[in-house]
């Protein structure tokens, strides 16, 4: 018999799609209001991960990616997922 397997979709975490992550901010329980590294001045019209990186680090902005990830998906979502029988 098979086991079922139960699962989320943490879509825009570690693949920064432009509408995945959107282009404003996004509210997160760990972190309040998190701007999307899109929001940046220095992303311009970027609209995949490898322009807005190239654009982020010319304008030495990569810390904006970095924001956004560590606030997108935190260890607390992770501990609800796994309460809620996440697999």
């Amino acid at each position: 018999r098979h086991t079922p397997l139960y699962g989320v979709n943490v879509g825009g975490w570690l693949v920064l799609e432009k509408w995945l992550c959107g282009t404003t901010s996004l509210r997160t329980k760990c972190c309040g209001e998190v701007a999307s590294p899109y929001s940046a001045a220095a992303a311009g019209d970027s609209e995949d991960e490898f322009s807005l990186t190239a654009r982020l680090r010319a304008a030495d902005e990569l810390d904006a990616i970095d924001a956004f990830r560590s606030a997108r998906v935190s260890s607390v979502d992770f501990e609800a997922m796994a309460s809620a029988g996440v697999t």
